[in-house]
């Protein structure tokens, strides 16, 4: 297994560590993850995100190779800004979601999941035009996310309010924290304002440390995924992998049919029988991955992530269901051990 720069940290600490696309990364701390979560909900949170892919694409073509490789449109997006898309196989399927974060003109990173970064970075390296060199620095740069409510009181107590980003999907780079020069974007994966802080290897574990001691709180990945649910936020390898389409994912709006890109014709022509939907439990029980999801006696569906939402003190997640049996309002039955529990498809699961 690999280990971040955050690794010493995280033992010092007593986190209880598992493996994680191919990282050894803490899925709590002693706090424990309901208390974490209200952290990030209420406060300021923080998370080691250095498993994440960081991909570089450099050079004249750059723009128009982002608009082939990706679903999403480069060509109208703004320096210092950024914007998700999809990477898909020939087939329309979704080989990963990303991140894209464009420095200028002739420069962009590109974000991916950790477990992905080497099958991606072997994908892009092998369509790249001619125009574009593509660099990997997924070992060279750590991460760390600083999520919550009172993120930006607290960076800004630490920075330079000129070199915090204000708007959210945009980012400052070369700025200084705490003597070292970092990345700095406006964004998260936890439905709360926060921003996400890149930095060399070598230094993320000091910026770690510093945030901590001026009030942010470590968090783990148990707290990670209770909060992207609740924020509807999906997750490669449970709502999305080679198999899924954007349309079946229900993420066409990131997706523009207006230009050519990998996977376009495969995706124009597909006809879809399922599609992912939130889901609340109506009675008593916790739904599991691949816990399947019937109407009446008939299997329609199966869960692709759930568990006990601790802002809702609700258990729910998400789910394929057959197209037919998909409309908001609609009630289904989850097998939870044996035992058929009533749930309704919603179109939000945390109201705010």
């Amino acid at each position: 297994m690999k280990k971040t720069a955050l690794y010493d940290y995280h033992l010092e600490n007593q986190a209880k560590m598992v493996e994680f696309a191919g990282y050894l990364l803490p899925i709590q701390y002693p706090t424990g993850v309901l208390k974490e979560h209200a952290i990030v909900r209420e406060e300021v949170g923080l998370f080691d995100v250095s498993h994440m892919g960081k991909i570089w694409v450099e050079g004249e073509g750059t723009i128009d190779f982002l608009n082939y490789l990706l679903t999403n449109r480069f060509d109208t997006l703004k320096v210092n800004k950024m914007r998700y898309a999809l990477l898909l196989n020939d087939q329309g399927g979704i080989k990963d979601d990303v991140l894209v974060y464009l420095f200028g003109p002739t420069k962009a990173m590109i974000v991916c999941n950790g477990a992905n970064h080497q099958k991606d970075y072997d994908w892009i390296s092998r369509h790249a035009f001619d125009s574009v060199t593509i660099t990997d620095t997924t070992n060279e740069m750590g991460q760390v996310a600083l999520q919550g409510p009172k993120a930006m009181e607290l960076l800004a107590s630490v920075m330079n309010k000129e070199e915090i980003p204000t708007s959210y999907y945009s980012f400052k780079a070369d700025v200084q924290l705490f003597g070292h020069t970092v990345i700095v974007s406006r964004n998260g994966y936890t439905g709360e304002d926060g921003f996400e802080i890149y930095g060399n290897k070598e230094n993320v574990l000091d910026i770690a440390r510093h945030l901590i001691l001026v009030g942010a709180k470590p968090c783990g990945l148990g707290a990670r995924d209770t909060l992207r649910l609740e924020a509807e936020m999906v997750l490669y390898g449970h709502e999305l992998d080679e198999t899924v389409s954007p349309k079946e994912a229900d993420l066409m709006r990131f997706v523009k049919m207006d230009k050519e890109f990998i996977g376009k014709e495969a995706l124009a022509n597909e006809e879809i029988t399922r599609i992912r939907r939130n889901f609340k439990m109506l009675e008593r029980g916790i739904a599991r991955q691949d816990y399947k999801v019937f109407v009446g006696d008939q299997i329609v569906g199966f869960v692709t992530s759930a568990t006990m939402l601790p802002s809702l003190k609700q258990a729910g997640g998400m789910m394929f269901i057959d197209i037919n049996y998909s409309e908001i309002g609609q009630e289904v039955l989850i097998e939870v051990h044996n035992k058929l529990v009533k749930a309704k498809l919603v179109e939000k699961i945390l109201e705010r």
